[in-house]
């Protein structure tokens, strides 16, 4: 019986499996933007206080690397989605 798949196909087949697997754990802009506009996930900014001072995405809460020994900023009922 001949093999069904070519070399291309095989390629096509392990990047459709690579990419689909990768969606599963990324969240691209579009979708954060409506979770955020839905209260479905706390937006955690990891710069430095000064650089969230001047600019961070609205709603987010500011967690410099001094914090994160004890992240008081993290959600406990939302994933928290940091940046």
């Amino acid at each position: 019986m001949p093999n069904e798949y070519t070399e291309d196909s095989l390629d096509t087949r392990s990047a459709h499996a690579y990419f689909k697997a990768k969606m599963a754990f990324t969240t691209g802009p579009a979708e954060l933007q409506r979770a955020i506009d839905n209260n479905e996930v706390n937006v955690v900014d990891v710069r430095a206080a000064k650089d969230f001072a001047e600019g961070h995405i609205p709603g987010s809460v500011s967690l410099p690397r001094p914090a994160w020994e004890h992240p008081s900023a993290l959600s406990k009922d939302t994933p928290n989605v940091l940046v």
